[in-house]
């Protein structure tokens, strides 16, 4: 059922709030407290949530409880969301000042900035406030944390890197090396942490950093620990060593013989540690490993790198301040090197601004682990190609700003008609020339899909005859569509939506609104309808 995605939606949209950047925050006033608040509550929510799944099929309050979770969830990914297309839809209108002068006269008050702000403000405090409804009846469940055996593995990197399958991470890499050749100022040995969403490139970047001449050079002893969701300290010490001195065997030793045999080892050497993949959150489990590693005469010349998902794991292991890892902004002639045998690890896309793009290769198909693919002001993208059928595990499809993109994309050969896609998010937002949704893409995912945003497309007329068979969907969002008249026929069909959005669509509104609307009824079997003319 929908409540066993709980923890990955919670896990999804922690991930999008700790890769708010600075300026995308700013873009609302006073906000930023809020966020930090809603940040917590989620945190403490995912601990449980595990918990929470088991037993929600013997509990039919907590299964309801969790059901009101999803929802709250779903929105404050949306905020998050928001936030992310008002600060590409405000770089767009600098990149291309002519382009966006009419589009901003259109779009009228929902893009001044106080209106947003107004409005992400209250949104924010909203969900906070249903979240704190929440709390006493989530309390009275007395959920525990514990382990996610769904993901009980333990993952391996190595330090290997060949540079010549890295593109698009040379300012990265310098700007780490740079702050590795920073004299510490403190006997605890500094740690440096690279945070980001998952399939960004961490490993990547702190291997091609690990195998750089200079910090070979600068580092006498370097040592590569994977460290996956296993924070157990007698396990890293006995890594540690291993590493220090090959060879050595030291499973049957006790915690109190690797403290002094890892001191031993490291006395008097200036190394550099990296741990990789860092889940761990008890800040007491990091103090007692890095206690082992200070520097017992004076500053610390060592330096340690921690790869991670989180912001909160990054602040627990560090005081400086973490390297956000930022999705690459790809250009054209990049896209030439997707072939077979490269980039095949790739979860996260995304591609911004890349002025001359007027076609994705047809390499993506060889990009098998994507989970996320982002476009973004690519002002001359035509089209997607279909080679994306091959993606089995993308979950996330965003288009933003596209402004000559349509996705007419049929079924034309008979293994389209059986494909089984996993597309959960579908948004689009600001194409002015998309006249087509994607079918292609969409019925190989009708078991999937559950969210579809659609927002400024001033061509779309008609949504299709067979977005009915979307039976997953949950989420339907059609904003400042003016030329749409209607929804397709059989709306109803859709037994799992239970959230339908229609803003600033004045002939959709005043054909479904709830007072005197004509085909309201054919929508009043859904939880949780807002129609609004403006805002």
């Amino acid at each position: 059922m929908a409540e066993t995605f709980l923890f990955n939606i919670a896990d999804r949209v922690l991930a999008k709030i700790g890769n708010l950047s600075v300026d995308e925050v700013r873009l609302a006033f006073n906000v930023k407290t809020d966020l930090k608040k809603l940040e917590d509550t989620m945190f403490s929510i995912k601990a449980v949530l595990l918990d929470a799944e088991r037993q929600q099929h013997q509990n039919e309050k907590l299964r309801l409880c969790m059901w009101k979770l999803r929802d709250i969830f779903y929105d404050a990914e949306n905020v998050i969301d928001d936030f992310k297309c008002e600060a590409l839809r405000k770089q767009d209108a600098i990149n291309h000042p002519d382009i966006n002068n009419l589009k901003v006269r259109v779009l009228g008050s929902c893009c001044l900035p106080l209106s947003f702000s107004l409005k992400m403000s209250h949104k924010i405090k909203d969900i906070n406030g249903r979240l704190g409804e929440l709390a006493t009846e989530w309390k009275s469940f007395d959920l525990r944390q514990c382990s996610d055996n769904r993901h009980v593995f333990r993952r391996e990197t190595i330090s290997f890197v060949d540079s010549s399958d890295v593109i698009g991470r040379d300012e990265d890499k310098e700007n780490i090396i740079s702050m590795l050749m920073k004299p510490s100022e403190a006997r605890n040995v500094p740690v440096i942490p690279i945070v980001g969403i998952g399939g960004l490139g961490k490993t990547t970047l702190a291997q091609l950093v690990y195998n750089d001449d200079r910090v070979t050079s600068l580092f006498p002893l370097k040592i590569w620990i994977c460290v996956s969701e296993e924070f157990d300290l007698s396990r890293l010490v006995r890594l540690i060593i291993q590493s220090v001195n090959k060879g050595e065997r030291c499973d049957d030793s006790t915690l109190d013989a690797l403290q002094a045999r890892l001191r031993s080892l490291l006395t008097e050497k200036k190394f550099l540690l990296i741990l990789d993949d860092v889940w761990n959150e008890n800040k007491a489990k990091w103090v007692e490993l890095i206690n082992l590693l200070r520097s017992t005469d004076g500053f610390s010349p060592s330096k340690i790198i921690v790869t991670t998902r989180s912001l909160n794991v990054a602040s627990i292991m560090s005081s400086i301040p973490p390297y956000i890892l930022k999705g690459l902004p790809l250009e054209a002639t990049h896209l030439k090197e997707i072939r077979a045998g490269f980039w095949t690890s790739l979860q996260y896309l995304e591609l911004r601004c890349c002025m001359e793009l007027e076609c994705l290769r047809e390499g993506m198909q060889y990009l098998k682990s994507l989970r996320t693919l982002v476009v973004s002001s690519c002002v001359k993208l035509v089209s997607l190609p279909r080679s994306l059928k091959f993606l089995a595990k993308l979950e996330d499809l965003i288009i933003v700003m596209c402004h000559l993109i349509n996705l007419k994309m049929e079924p034309e050969e008979e293994e389209d008609k059986d494909l089984q896609l996993s597309l959960k998010t579908l948004s689009l937002f600001g194409l002015d020339a998309l006249r087509d949704l994607p079918r292609l893409l969409l019925q190989g995912s009708s078991s999937t899909l559950q969210q579809l945003r659609i927002v400024f497309c001033p061509k779309l007329s008609v949504l299709p005859a067979w977005l009915p068979n979307l039976t997953s969907l949950q989420k339907l969002e059609i904003v400042n569509c003016r030329n749409l008249s209607a929804l397709p026929e059989g709306i109803d069909r859709l037994t799992n939506l239970r959230e339908l959005t229609i803003q600033r669509c004045p002939e959709l509104s005043k054909r479904y609104r709830e007072n005197g609307g004509e085909d309201w009824h054919k929508i009043a079997h859904i939880q949780k309808v807002i129609i609004k003319d403006e805002d």
